[in-house]
Parts: structure tokens; sequence; C-alpha cells
């Protein structure tokens, strides 16, 4: 009877073993394992943030009207620990970008970005886990947007990665969270100071890359980030109009983005569109309220057209059910020549991950299809 005892316990345990090797479900346990991504390329990083934020701070001042106040809140913030540390804006050139959320087929939903640049630019990957209780994410950051001036160069590794690290989290290009909502943030409009947003009420102020690190920690679905913006003044990033796909684990995903354009200015505002897909042009105009029709939009916007329609119609091949791999397909026939990196998240409501493609120098995976799906991927999760 004991030899009987001990056989069924070592098969228990084994049978525990091999159950902590699986992937993650799509939903139930907490005990999903932390996910860090290894083996990184030159030109990409990744830096974990455990203690203080800042976004407490942030709110606190009444956020910022530009990207330039957010260099002068770092600067104040690191006064006492940096003097001679000065933090501040890049403006940088073109950008264009696509995005899509699709399901999984199992309770879960992929969502991908391409991120469109035509320079070359180091990244960061970002992790943030708040001392306050706000949920845990990650996040990417275009090293390319941020100066650090002063005596940052002679600062010894450890306080620049600290410094660059949480600088980065409030000029995200995109990012996601412990309970699956995520954000993008893509060009609204084609060329610099075309439909720029700058609200002046009695509302707190933010930009739309310092909104993102907002809404990523403190909301868990597209309604309650829309609820969110709706709280703040909303203000462009280095005069290009930007846009916000917002996507949840449940399935629901939006464009939100601002009209500040029309001649009827009472359309002025903020817009919110239900979409699986945006690119560069704003889908508002499509809606009834504007009635563009899609030869308009093509003759106003061919090449954002061109891949909106590309990724609409890779979605709807797959009808609008995908695997990793098909994900990975869908956003790559949107790519470009200056695709400097691709990300697919696949968001569920109890845990999130995050798979970064690097181009790297030359965009050397990008130059066929072939060469980008055998492209490694670096898994990050969100806790």
């Amino acid at each position: 009877m004991k030899k009987l005892k001990n056989y069924l316990s070592i098969l228990l345990l084994t049978a525990l073993a091999f159950a902590s090797c699986k992937q993650p479900s799509v939903s139930g346990s907490n005990s999903h394992p932390t996910k860090t991504p290894s083996g990184l390329p030159a030109g990409l990083t990744f830096i974990e943030v455990k203690t203080d934020d800042h976004v407490t701070s942030f709110i606190n001042q009444g956020g910022v009207k530009s990207t330039a106040e957010t260099g002068v809140f770092f600067t104040n913030l690191y006064k006492s620990s940096y003097p001679e540390l000065e933090v501040g804006p890049l403006t940088p050139p073109w950008a264009g970008c696509s995005a899509f959320l699709i399901s999984d087929g199992n309770g879960g939903y992929y969502a991908g970005r391409n991120f469109d640049w035509s320079y070359y630019s180091d990244a960061v990957i970002i992790r943030d886990r708040p001392s306050n209780g706000d949920y845990a994410s990650v996040c990417t950051f275009n090293k390319m947007f941020v100066t650090y001036g002063g005596n940052f160069s002679t600062l010894p590794l450890k306080d620049q990665k600290k410094i660059v690290a949480e600088t980065g989290l409030f000029v995200p290009v995109d990012g996601f969270n412990e309970k699956g909502l995520c954000v993008f943030v893509l060009n609204q409009e084609t060329g610099p100071n075309i439909n720029l947003t700058d609200e002046n009420t009695e509302k707190p102020d933010v930009t739309l890359t310092s909104a993102v690190r907002l809404l990523l920690n403190k909301t868990k679905t597209v309604d309650e980030a829309v609820a969110l913006l709706k709280k703040y003044d909303m203000h462009s990033d280095i005069s290009l109009a930007h846009h916000l796909f917002i996507a949840d684990a449940n399935g629901k995903s939006v464009a939100v983005e601002w009209d500040n354009n029309s001649t009827d200015t009472s359309k002025h505002g903020m817009k919110v569109t239900e979409t699986k897909v945006l690119a560069n042009h704003p889908v508002y105009k499509a809606t009834p309220e504007y009635g563009f029709t899609e030869a308009q939009l093509k003759a106003d916007y061919p090449n954002s057209m061109e891949r909106f329609n590309a990724i609409k119609n890779k979605i709807a091949s797959k009808k609008n059910k995908a695997s990793f791999d098909d994900a990975k397909e869908i956003i790559h026939s949107s790519h470009q020549d200056a695709t400097r990196w691709t990300i697919v998240y696949h968001i569920t409501k109890d845990y999130s991950e995050e798979t970064f493609y690097w181009a790297g120098k030359n965009g050397q995976w990008k130059t066929t299809s072939d060469n980008w799906t055998k492209a490694k991927g670096y898994v990050v999760s969100a806790r």
C-alpha cells in the first residue's frame, strides 16, 4: 500500500510539472509565468520599472500641454538627484504605421501594429510595475523622441537606464496592460501642422503620448479608456496630428481621433469610431456625419488607404479568426520600406503578452515575406 501511495505521489508531481510548462490559458489562473525578452539585438533594449513611475506626480501637476513640457516635468523631477540633467523633445520626421484587431477563436484576441518611421532609431521595451497599485504594462519607446542633455552621458549606466525608462513611459508609441487593454499611436494625417489638436478648457492637459501612459495605468476596457480621455484636454505632439487605436480583451476596438480642421466648427473635438483596422487617415471621415466616399478617401490618402484595405482584405480572408501566424501575416500585409518594427499582442482578460519583431539596421528581415516570417520574436508579458 505504501508503494502504491508513493507511486501515486510521483504521478501527481509529474502531472504538475508538465502542467507548469504549458502555455498560459485564455482565462482563469493567475499563475501565468513572467516572460522577459532575452538575446535582444543591438539597438533594442528591455528595461523594467518597479518603483514610482511618476504617474501620480504627473496627474497632480495637471499634466502637460506639449512634449517640451514633458521634458520640463522630468528635468524638474530629477533636479535634486541629477541637477545638471536636461530632458527635452526631438522633433521627428515623417511616420506612418498600421494596426488591427482579430479574434484568436478561443476567447482572446490578437492586436498588431507596424511602426513605420523614416529614420533608424534605437528602441526600448519598458515593463512598468507601478508601486501604487496601477495596472502593470509594457510599452515601446522610440529613443529618438527624447533628448538627454547636460551630464547625461557621464552618468553611471544604471542611472542612464533609469532615466530612459522613466521618461520613455510618458512617450510611448504603443503599449498593453495586464488586463488586455492595448493602445497604439499612429499619425492621423499625412503632413505636419494639419488638423492639430490643442484643447484649452478647465480640464487637466495631456499630449497624445502621455495619454497612453494614463490609459495603460488606469483602464482595462475601451469604454473606460474613452471615458478617461474625455476628462482631459488633448494636445498634439511634435507638430503632427495623431490618433489612437484602442482595443481590449472583450474584442472591442476603436479609433479615437480629433477634428480641428472642418470649416463647420460644431464638428470639432474628439471622435470615437469602432473599427478593426487603422492606418493614417481619419476614419471618422467615412462616418455618416462626414460622408466621405471610398474614392474620396483614396484620392486624399492613397498610401494609407492602400495599407488599410490590405489589412481589411487579409482579415476577411481569415474569416475574422486568426492563429498567431495569421496575425503576423495580417500585419505584414501593410509593411513598408520604412517599417522599423512589428508587434503582435495576444490579449486576454487575465494575461497578455507581446511578441516584438525588430527590423534592425537596413531592415534586413523586411526584404522578402519569407525573411519576415522567419524573423525572431522577442516575447514579454505585462506582469
